[in-house]
């Protein structure tokens, strides 16, 4: 009896599992890369309702099998695009899904360059400073110093020294040297600057790094006691594009107001104020001055002439008036600011 319950038992596990097998359908397929057609190995199929999960073979082919019938393939690749294809059961199609490449949008790395190499700038060792990029290139100037005044730390221009009167006088975190010269190292490339900065169009700048500490002196020596700037210039690039950039400036300013001094002598003061001086013989040494021939005022010459009798006081008194009238402001907007405007206009 326990014989013949045994084989019952084992016959319906038969039948029960033959069913199953007989409900489990196979999805086919092939995996490609989209650019070239080429068969990718070691792409993960898996069906998104359960946990049914494999793998290309070296010629990208796949053997997947549920008993689902349909749903949906989700493809992965590393380096690829995840796609999801839907798939029906009653088809008993083969797929073909082709992958494209995934493209990582790398972000910006700041660098800094010490004149030596090029490290990020969690990397970077030291105090140095660098100024923003668009303040630096919105600023005009004819030399590149210039430009980072104001909007580099630590950076000083000073302007109540000798040395300020010929050219630059700028310091870092202060003065460290007594007798020696007193001025950073410049490098420019990776390699000292000891020529004219001037002769460096600032529009060729790439990026300016200030060294404000000893870090620099592990770099530069003694050199860089005074601290350093590093100046790092534009430069082509393998496989770079065409590249073709312009700047302009303008400049906008109001009218100046030329009747803003309000203790400026009008010209019928100034001529009461000669004739004054005249009466009073202040010119005197001036017109007996034969050897150096001093320059002095249509006033003083038209009273020097009446004095010495070559010219009627009638004639004097008219052409008096005359200089009484002339207003050298109205001059100066007539002919002066005038002339520049159109010469900007041009």
């Amino acid at each position: 009896m326990k014989k013949i319950l045994l084989f019952i038992v084992l016959a319906m596990l038969c039948l029960f599992f033959r069913a199953e097998a007989q409900s489990q359908i196979r999805l086919t397929g092939r995996i490609i890369d989209s650019l070239d057609n080429k068969p990718i190995k070691g792409a993960t199929i898996k069906i998104s309702a359960n946990e049914n999960i494999t793998s290309t073979d070296e010629n990208g082919e796949f053997i997947l099998t549920t008993n689902e019938k349909n749903g949906l393939l989700i493809i992965m690749r590393l380096g690829y695009k995840t796609v999801e294809v839907s798939f029906n059961t009653e088809n008993k199609e083969s797929f073909t899904i082709a992958l494209s490449t995934y493209h990582s949008v790398l972000k910006e790395v700041n660098v800094v360059s010490t004149g030596y190499q090029d490290l990020p700038r969690e990397r970077a060792t030291g105090s140095f400073a660098q100024p923003i990029t668009e303040m630096y290139d919105d600023r005009v100037s004819t030399d590149v110093l210039s430009k980072l005044n104001g909007i580099t730390s630590g950076l000083i221009f000073n302007s109540n020294t000798s040395e300020a009167q010929s050219g630059l006088d700028i310091s870092i975190r202060g003065r460290s040297t007594i007798f020696a010269d007193d001025q950073p190292l410049i490098v420019v490339d990776n390699f000292p600057y000891s020529g004219d900065i001037n002769n460096i169009n600032p529009n060729d700048v790439e990026s300016v790094t200030v060294l404000k500490d000893a870090a620099a002196a592990s770099i530069w020596g003694v050199r860089a006691g005074n601290g350093v700037i590093v100046i790092t210039t534009k430069k082509g690039k393998k496989n770079q594009l065409l590249k073709i950039g312009f700047n302009a400036n303008v400049t906008v300013f109001a009218k100046p107001n030329l009747n803003y001094n309000p203790n400026q002598l009008s010209s019928s003061s100034y001529v009461g104020l000669e004739k004054y001086l005249f009466n009073q013989g202040y010119y005197d040494p001036l017109l007996s001055d034969t050897y150096d021939l001093p320059v002095i005022s249509p006033v003083i010459q038209l009273l020097a002439a009446e004095r010495a009798g070559t010219i009627s006081a009638a004639e004097v008194t008219t052409q008096l008036n005359m200089l009484s009238k002339v207003n050298l402001n109205d001059q100066l907007s007539k002919y002066f600011i005038k002339m520049l405007q159109t010469s900007n206009t041009l």
